[in-house]
C-alpha cells in the first residue's frame, strides 16, 4: 500500500500564540515528487488568518502551485523548513493513503483543494 507524505502548515500573528493548522501539502511518497503535489487549505482559512494577512496567503499560496509545477523537489524542501513568520511547518511526515484523510480532517476540518 502507498504512503502519502504530507506538510502541515500553521499561521499564527504573534510566537508566543498557538499557530493554527490552515494547509496541507501532500505527494505520493511511492511516486516520483514531479508527479504531483496536493495543497489543500481549510474552508476556515478566513478565521484563522486575519485580513490583514490574506493578501499575502493567498499570494503565497498561487507561488506554491506554481512551484508545485515547475520545480516540486524544492517546493517541498522550503515548506518543510518553515519555521520564522507568521506561516509555520508544524508537522512533516508519512501515512498510509487509507488514513490521509483522518489526519486532514483532524487538522484542517473541510478543505479546499487546489
Amino acid at each position: 500500500m502507498e504512503n502519502v507524505s504530507y506538510i502541515i502548515l500553521g499561521f499564527s500573528v504573534e510566537e508566543k500564540t498557538f499557530t493554527r493548522p490552515f494547509c496541507v501539502l501532500s505527494w505520493l511518497t511511492d511516486a516520483t515528487l514531479s508527479t504531483r503535489i496536493t495543497i489543500m487549505v481549510s474552508r476556515k482559512w478566513p478565521e484563522i488568518v486575519p485580513d490583514s494577512y490574506s493578501v499575502y496567503v493567498y499570494e503565497l499560496i498561487n507561488d506554491w502551485l506554481k512551484r508545485s509545477i515547475d520545480n516540486p523537489d524544492a517546493l517541498i524542501r522550503m515548506v518543510g523548513e518553515l519555521s520564522i513568520g507568521p506561516i509555520q511547518t508544524l508537522e512533516a511526515g508519512s501515512i498510509p493513503c487509507n488514513a490521509f484523510n483522518a489526519l486532514l480532517i483532524k487538522h484542517l476540518g473541510e478543505v479546499h483543494t487546489l
